[in-house]
């Protein structure tokens, strides 16, 4: 039988790379087996002789009859084959029952939605909003309830058989898991002796031996406290602490305590130790100190050399330490009230009874050696590789079906504005690729907002969902902040209804219009496009969506640099955050928590016709509906186009062409275009059809676009895949599809936000952060432009015919689609068994229920 091992291993610092050396010294003479460490480890790790080390980027050519994992919870020496032990089943050892720890590196953090997914998976009925369950690991600190959040279920469901060192933990996760293989194996410890073993103490002379990693959950700090205790009472008692610091904040502390007078030396700490040496202090102790708390079930390495040292132990009343024998094992209570009383109690009693620890000490090592030496445990190893490797193959295919089953497409509501707007329409595109890839897409439009929403409610909104009675104010960002500081922490968030409070104030905020749409959509997945001017309340709706049982990814455009502070609730509540273009994905990580990704938007290239020689050069600027006046900032194109041609020559050589949409919210903004377009002259068309916008940018020369800002350029990519040349900044979402090669870009200088940017957009949310940024696209650059292109048709033909090149691929379906569809599938599957129901709704909503205020 072949068997590929997956272990960290010396010299590793991990008590598994220890275990696993020893265990392989044994297996070698009973199976073929081979040693399996990350590829960057072959130099430097040791296996016993006549064991082969491999790297893990052949383990898939080793044809092992089964692979074999030792699992621990430490992602810095377990993440290299933790995604193999998902993928290839085999035969699971899990030294840590619980693996919250390297879940949530591997999550990306414990405060992501990952992580909650997880959470949700290993324990249904813990729903992803619910707090997580603590404990009181004493001084003040709340941790992760392990016990209660294992982490275990998917890695224990993709293997044959796992083992664990604990019979009461086999039975518990047999218990939660149901129909999983999880028995139970001895961790095995040598059987030592030396010459300290029988050397005679003095009346009253005790060494007590800690070994093992210096932290908190060993519970060494009290542990010191006691023995100052003691000592008072037992002046000739001695403490040795052995082991790796892991904790040096805490070493440093145990190391001061030592220094005190009144101990005279009396409390050692020694770290940096060999296994050789770390035994050596284990034989020279008269008793082994071994607490837990809080536990996650996993048994001691240290504890069980010590007993094969032949001492005895003081061990945490815990699960696992209940399994031996109290003979040699005496527990302590794990109530912090009495833990130190306790615990001073059975330190003075073995002070003062050496024989009986010497007595307890022969039965401890007779326990090891008849049921928990290396020989016995690679005994029934073998038997349980054996099981593993005859049903190896039917486990395989079993594994493959899941697999095939959890990557079926899912589906997915589409919750977007149903206007003009460059945002709409790419949400209009994404239902079209992913229905073209057989995903099920249900739109949720989104509609204007009721006559009454303007700024004014804006700003009684924030107040319905920052303040309550009785509270002061709480600005959202700082919220945010607290909830999450808490989560990375293990402290509770103070205030157990806080999260139903926010959900009752989004409810009570959501415009009449939006109402219908708080559980509409089958799906358990919204890809929510979101409007920049209206992204409070979009983070409203989606705040009471994700409390009715929804992952909500907004897919949001960055029109400045940071954010506004209106993005917080949405951000809060993502599952995932979707942008189209690396710019827009660096300034959404400057205030999302939860992973940013980056799906392109789909281009649609139009008609492309070429003006005839006689003719001007025709420009275009386009002012988007949802797209603010002070970002699109065709006042810049309309000062290229003065300083690039004589009055004479405007009509003549060049002519330019400005579309204002959704004029009607911008009535001002509408009456200075046409003012200052009247005296260059230049034409205005205002509120065009989509037809008609197209016919214009289809007979246009040369699309201009001097923005300040742009999240990605929608309209700006159409043109290019049409073949037409393009005037652009050179700054921001653009540059993801276009370059000096394929487009006029045009310099610019960083330029602060002031504060009467936006006066020409009443509808837009004039909060900005202080400090905030975005461009001023260089005139005189863009003048040279377009005398240059107006002046060579050669010229505008060569740019165009660059930029369909590059743009037509690079933005197609076939590129575009699977990116789309793959995150709508990533977040359908971290949605695990245990996610709150999604309510059936009807669909199409009511006729009168799909507009405005009702």
């Amino acid at each position: 039988m072949r068997i590929a091992f997956h272990s960290p291993l010396p010299p590793e610092r991990s008590g598994i790379a220890d275990y696993s050396f020893e265990l392989l010294a044994e297996l070698r003479d009973r199976v073929d087996v081979v040693a399996v460490v990350p590829d960057s480890r072959l130099a430097t790790a040791r296996v016993p002789d006549g064991v082969e080390l491999v790297g893990l980027a052949s383990a898939d050519s080793l044809r092992a009859d089964c692979d074999l994992y030792q699992m621990g919870n430490n992602p810095k020496y377990h993440r290299s084959f933790w995604s193999r032990a998902f993928d290839v089943p085999g035969l699971l050892v899990l030294h840590d029952p619980s693996l919250a720890d390297i879940t949530s590196e591997m999550c990306g953090g414990a405060e992501g939605a990952i992580f909650r997914a997880e959470v949700a998976y290993d324990r249904p009925d813990i729903a992803p909003d619910d707090d997580l369950p603590l404990v009181d690991s004493g001084d003040g600190r709340k941790d992760l309830d392990r016990l209660q959040v294992l982490l275990a279920r998917r890695i224990v469901e993709s293997n044959i058989r796992t083992l664990v060192h604990s019979s009461a933990m086999a039975r518990e996760m047999r218990h939660r898991y149901g129909e999983v293989d999880v028995q139970t194996i001895q961790l095995p410890a040598p059987v030592l002796a030396g010459p300290h073993a029988g050397r005679e103490r003095a009346p009253g002379e005790i060494v007590f031996g800690v070994f093992g990693g210096i932290n908190y959950y060993k519970r060494v700090r009290p542990l010191a406290d006691a023995f100052a205790e003691l000592r008072s009472r037992h002046p000739l008692a001695r403490m040795v602490v052995a082991g790796r610091a892991d904790d040096h904040l805490l070493e440093r502390e145990l190391r001061a305590f030592a220094a005190r007078p009144e101990l005279a030396g009396s409390l050692e700490v020694k770290t940096d130790l060999t296994l050789a040496e770390l035994e050596r202090e284990m034989l020279a102790c008269d008793v082994g100190i071994s607490l837990r708390w809080p536990t996650a079930g996993e048994m001691s390495a240290t504890l069980m050399r010590t007993l094969g040292a032949g001492k005895p132990a003081i061990v945490s009343d815990v699960l696992q330490f209940r399994e031996l024998d109290e003979r040699y094992c005496w527990r302590v209570t794990t109530d912090f009230a009495g833990e130190h009383a306790h615990l001073v109690s059975l330190m003075a009693r073995a002070a003062e009874d050496l024989d009986g620890c010497r007595r307890a000490g022969e039965a401890a090592r007779a326990f090891v050696a008849a049921e928990a030496t290396y020989s016995v445990v690679a005994d029934r190893y073998v038997a349980h590789l054996a099981h593993c490797a005859s049903v190896r193959d039917r486990a395989r295919a079993a594994h493959r079906s899941r697999s095939l089953r959890a990557r079926r497409s899912a589906g997915v509501n589409v919750v977007c504005p149903v206007d003009g707007s460059e945002v709409a329409e790419a949400a209009r595109r994404s239902v079209d690729v992913l229905r073209a890839l057989d995903v099920d897409v249900v739109v949720v439009p989104v509609p204007p907002a009721t006559p009454a929403a303007g700024f004014e409610r804006l700003e009684a909104w924030r107040e319905l969902a920052d303040l309550e009675p009785g509270r002061p104010a709480e600005s959202r960002r700082r919220a945010a902040l607290r909830r999450a500081a808490h989560v990375r922490t293990g402290a509770r968030a103070p205030g157990a209804t806080e999260r139903g409070r926010d959900v009752r104030a989004a409810i009570r905020a959501l415009d009449p219009a939006d109402r219908w749409i708080q559980s509409s959509g089958p799906h358990a997945v919204d890809l929510m496009f979101v409007d920049p001017n209206d992204a409070r309340r979009f983070g409203r709706l989606a705040r009471v969506r994700r409390d009715r049982g929804r992952s909500v990814v907004p897919v949001v455009v960055p029109d400045c640099v940071p954010l506004t502070a209106a993005y917080e609730e949405l951000f809060e509540v993502a599952a995932r955050v979707a942008v189209p273009s690396e710019f827009a994905a660096d300034v959404a990580r400057l205030a999302a928590a939860s992973p940013v990704e980056v799906v392109p938007w789909l281009a649609r290239p139009g008609a492309c016709e070429q003006s005839e020689p006689a003719e001007p050069c025709t420009f275009v600027v386009v002012v988007e509906e949802g797209t603010t006046v002070a970002r699109a900032n065709p006042r810049a194109a309309l000062a290229a186009y003065r300083a690039a041609f004589a009055p004479v020559e405007r009509g003549a050589v060049a002519r330019l062409v400005v579309v204002l949409a959704g004029s009607g919210r911008r009535l001002e903004a509408r009456a200075e275009l046409a003012e200052e377009l009247a005296h260059l002259p230049a034409e205005l068309v205002v509120d065009p059809e989509p037809a008609v916008l197209a016919r214009i940018v289809a007979r246009a020369d040369v699309y201009v676009s001097l923005h300040r800002a742009e999240g990605f350029g929608l309209r700006l990519a159409d043109a290019m895949a049409a073949g037409k040349a393009v005037i652009a900044t050179g700054w921001s979402g653009n540059l993801d599809y276009m370059d000096a090669r394929c487009a006029c870009l045009v310099g610019y200088e960083v330029a602060g936000m002031g504060g009467g940017e936006h006066y020409l957009d009443g509808y837009a949310d004039l909060v900005r952060e202080r400090g905030s940024f975005w461009v001023e696209p260089d005139v005189d650059g863009a003048a040279r432009w377009m005398r240059l292109l107006a002046a060579d048709a050669a010229a505008r033909e060569r740019r165009g015919a660059a930029a369909a090149a590059r743009v037509g691929p690079l933005l197609a379906p076939a590129e575009v689609g699977p990116v789309l569809r793959a995150l709508v599938e990533r977040v359908a599957a971290e949605r695990l068994v245990g996610a709150p129901p999604v309510p059936a709704v009807r669909w199409p909503p009511p006729p009168a229920a799909s507009g405005g205020a009702r």
